[in-house]
Order: structure tokens, then sequence, then C-alpha cells
């Protein structure tokens, strides 16, 4: 079976809550991790109404520090504690991160009974370990330092075991198939065997992620996202509202399918969508004229990524 990641979406609107919106939220599963890029109010709800795990190995990315970001993240910690689930989580935010979250926990009285680990950046590589890597870049919004991040997942070195090489060697069906698949040699009328007779190389990539973060489109935020499998962009305003989004250092849909056209990325998920869509349709039609393989993030989206070249 393919190895995939999995993105769910949980959050889609701007800063105000929609009636089938929630504040930005998004989770990636991949193996026994989970990621989360942002946790704007009401992440909770959904990460329970979704079914994201979060007992395992939890990584919350946070591309700035403004409320409709981060709002859901004591809630979230402090569900953590009650339910008492120890497993370390790991924050990724832009400077000011540590000072964020000190003025939180001493505003809400909180002591949170796991490792937490805090990690400030502001365009580099962040991590980089056996399974994924994270690298943050800088965008264009309003915040002191905001962030856009490229996750880069790596596919297992694992071999395709050949059962019909396997069955000219004269191996016999059962333990001894296991055992090679597992990459232990075997031995058949006393001739060794080696795994890599029978095995044979994997055809597979990695599969690379961006998020934009809140932005106007700009060259590192396309930079990162140049041929990646999947971008999730900014499109916070429908063309109409360009003046809008120039003020507020946001993208409309349309400059967020340009920015996915230049990046050549395999697809582009729009997403953080204010009140002023009236016509999401049509917005997305006129988007697909730029870039034909583009979407809306709704709640409960969810993309499958797998590692075959097919993909």
């Amino acid at each position: 079976m393919t190895e995939k990641v999995e993105v769910v979406f949980l959050g889609t609107a701007a800063s105000l809550p929609q009636k089938n919106r929630m504040q930005s939220c998004t989770a990636i599963r991949f193996r026994d991790y989970t990621l989360i890029v942002d946790m704007g109010e009401g992440a909770q709800n959904q990460i329970r109404e979704y079914k994201i795990k979060t007992s395992n190995k939890v990584y919350i990315l946070l591309t700035h520090l403004h409320a409709d970001h981060t709002i859901g993240l004591v809630g979230f910690l402090s569900s953590r504690n009650l339910l008492k689930i120890e497993k370390k989580i790991t924050v990724i935010g832009p400077p000011g991160t540590r000072r964020f979250f000190y003025f939180m926990f001493l505003s809400f009285n909180f002591l949170p009974k796991f490792e937490l680990e805090i990690i400030e950046t502001e365009g580099e590589i962040v991590l980089n370990i056996q399974d994924f890597s994270i690298k943050s870049f800088k965008v264009r919004h309003s915040s002191p330092v905001n962030l856009g991040y490229k996750i880069t997942f790596y596919p297992t070195s694992f071999a395709k075991f050949n059962p019909e090489k396997a069955e000219k060697k004269g191996i016999p069906k059962g333990l001894l198939w296991k055992k090679l698949q597992e990459g232990f040699s075997v031995e058949v009328d006393g001739k060794k065997i080696l795994p890599s007779e029978v095995l044979e190389p994997r055809q597979s990539k990695e599969v690379r992620i961006t998020f934009s973060g809140d932005t106007r489109p700009c060259d590192s935020l396309i930079n990162n996202a140049k041929e990646v499998d999947l971008l999730v962009c900014d499109a916070t305003y429908p063309e109409e509202c360009g003046e809008r989004a120039e003020e507020f250092l946001h993208s409309t849909i349309e400059e967020a399918a340009v920015v996915a056209m230049k990046a050549n990325c395999k697809q582009v998920v729009f997403t953080h969508f204010s009140e002023f869509y009236t016509d999401f349709e049509s917005s997305l039609n006129r988007a697909r004229t730029i870039f034909q393989n583009s979407s809306l993030a709704e709640e409960g989206k969810r993309i499958i990524l797998d590692f075959s070249y097919n993909s």
C-alpha cells in the first residue's frame, strides 16, 4: 500500500467566523505525526469533529500571532491537560512566540503538564528529521514577522517485493517471503539468498506542501511554492476587493491563482475567506482561467497526496 499524506481543512474563514467556516486551522496527518497549521477560534471543536488524532507526535506551526490564527491554542492545550495527554508538543512560530505563550499562560493561570517545545524562526529550515522537514519563509502581512511554511515529507526506503523472482529461486511462500520483505537474508537448500535478489526499488518521490499564511503576493511565496504538490494560499478577498486586499496586506483569489501559475505547483487550494464573497463559484471559475487546478477550502475537505510519480 502506498504511503499517504492527508491534509484536512478545519478552519477556512478570515478574521470573522462565518456560518459554515471557522477561523484558520489546517491539519496534516502523516505516519504517527499530526501537524497543525494555525489554531483559530473553535480549533479544538473542529479537531474533535473531524477525528484528528492529537495523542501522537504533534507539531503546531503558527504563521503569525494575530488572534484569528492563535485564539484556539489555550483551549486546545487546556483540554490536553484535562485529558492527561503527556506527549510532547512542538510549537514553531515567528519571533515573539515564547513571549506570547508566557503571557497567555500567565493570563489563564495555566501550567502545561506535558513537555512543550517552542521554536522561533524568521525564515530558514526549522526542522529536518527522518520523516519530514519544515522550512519557514517571510511573507508580506501586517505582523512584525509573517511566515509561510514549506513542508517536505520523505518516503520510506522500503523496496517492492517481486514474488516471481522469489518463485524462480525456489523460495517457499510464507515465513521466508516475509523475512525477505523485512530485509533479512534467508537460506534455501543450503544457499543464502539476499533481499536484494527479490526486491526492486520502489518508485517514489517526496511530497511537498506550501502554506502561504496571510500575505500579499510576493517573490518569497512563489519561490517556496515552486512545483510543490499542494499550495494552500491566502485568498481573503474576491477580485473586486483588490484595493482592500492591498490595504490589509492580503490576496484576492485571482492574485492567488497567479501565484500558483508562476510557481507551477501541482494544485492550489484557496482559503482564509472574508465575508466579502457573494458568489464563490463565479470567483473560482475566474481563478481557474488563470490556473486550472484550483479549488476552494471548506471545513472537512480532505486532500490525499501519495509518493508515487503518477499521483
